[in-house]
């Protein structure tokens, strides 16, 4: 990908949720779907264990998961998945 405001190549981090220009330091952040997944346009190395579909890297509330674009499964590191329960729990309102 390369950067909307002075054409040089981005770089997308290991743990980041948005590509990122060395140049001229402009973020690019894709719009979320439907799902609230916002796809970070690099195919990954691993098939979705449903549909077969090459699965994309992706980002789920700024954690960066695997997702698939065919039936929208997601792959979340147990980290993850664990930050994003935290997160939803704190989110609840008690009653």
């Amino acid at each position: 990908m390369n950067c909307s405001s002075c054409g040089a190549a981005m770089r997308l981090a290991v743990d980041d949720d948005c590509w990122r220009c060395d140049y001229c330091k402009s973020v690019f952040f894709p719009a979320k779907n439907d799902d609230g997944v916002s796809v970070l346009g690099v195919v990954s190395d691993e098939a979705c264990p449903i549909c077969a579909a090459p699965l994309a890297h992706a980002a789920l509330a700024k954690l960066r998961i695997l997702y698939c674009t065919r039936c929208r499964g997601m792959l979340i590191p147990w980290p993850c998945l664990c930050r994003l329960l935290r997160n939803c729990a704190q989110e609840i309102p008690e009653h």
